[in-house]
Order: C-alpha cells, then structure tokens, then sequence
C-alpha cells in the first residue's frame, strides 16, 4: 500500500473581502483555518482601473482593516486590490488572481440574499463557484438574532479543519464500517 502523501508547504488561501458582514465571516474561517493548519493568507479587493483614486483608496483601507484583523488574531497576511476594467467581472478578476498566485483554497463570503437576480443572474460567489478551477468554499455570517450561534458555528469550523488538516489521525481511530479498533 502507498504511504500517504504529506503536504511539505503551506497552503496557499486567497481571501476576497468587500467590506460586507459575508467577506467578515469569510476573514474568520481564514483566520481559523491558519491557525488549525499551516497556511499563507492573501487578502484580495477589486476596485475598478477607470476609478477615481477614492475607489483605489477605500479597497485600501478595506484592507488595512482586515490585515489589522488577522494581526490581532496572530495571523500573517498579503493584501492585494486588485484592478479590473469595467467589462470584467469580479468573479473572473478573483479567478484570474487565484490562478496566478496558484492558490490551493479560496474563501469568499455570501449574504445569502436568495432575490430574484441572485437565481437569474447569480451573485459573485455562485458565479465564481462555476468560473474558478480552484477549489472555493463560501462562508455565510452568522444570523444576527443569536449571538450564541456565532460561538458555536466557530467551534464546528475549527473542529471541521481540524479533522481535515490531520488524516492521520482519523485513519489511526479506525473508519465506521468495521475497521480498526
């Protein structure tokens, strides 16, 4: 039988905020999963090319905010605004960014709205689900009306990574169709 194959390097997370409470929600689940597993944060915004320097400047703060973030959290980030002319979409702009970077896991946040344009047109996280060749995961915030569920979402995010990051261990407790001890 084949050895398993260890991962030498840190993962490679793109993170795309844009200020709303989903990009909030999706910086957490980044944070945690750094800090559960070896990985190499990149914090992402786009802001148009024919914008005016006010656009360029508030991705920039919107930045600086969630590396101060992270930095809180004990967690080292890249922060890149990202320009797209107003023909591109943001979708492709963060699938072009995780493929340049070669990212192994990109985290983007998604209100959930569930309008009518979101199912005809689809929002930026459905439409980067069906554009990105990397694997996505999108992250929704917590409800606002129980302030309980944001402890307990975080501890099953921190416990999911933890199982993920160490098959090791869950091989070496056996598997629920017999084998092992």
């Amino acid at each position: 039988m084949a050895a398993a194959r260890t991962r030498q390097q840190p993962w490679k997370v793109l993170v795309a905020v844009d200020g709303s409470r989903g990009s909030a929600a999706a910086l957490r689940f980044a944070s945690d999963m750094s800090a559960c597993a070896s990985a190499r944060l990149t914090v992402m915004t786009v802001a148009a090319s024919n914008s005016k320097s006010a656009e360029v400047e508030r991705a920039r703060r919107l930045l600086d905010a969630a590396a101060e973030k992270l930095r809180r959290s004990g967690v080292r980030s890249e922060q890149r605004v990202v320009t797209i002319r107003p023909a591109d979409s943001i979708p492709e702009a963060i699938r072009r960014e995780s493929d340049r970077m070669r990212a192994d896991l990109v985290v983007i946040g998604s209100e959930g709205r569930d309008t009518l344009r979101e199912w005809v047109v689809g929002g930026v996280a459905l439409r980067l689900l069906y554009l990105s060749r990397r694997p996505v995961v999108v992250v929704r915030p917590p409800r606002r009306r129980n302030g309980s569920r944001l402890v307990a979402q975080s501890e099953h995010v921190s416990a999911s990574i933890r199982l993920y990051a160490s098959p090791q261990e869950n091989r070496s407790r056996g598997s629920r169709r017999g084998g092992g001890s």
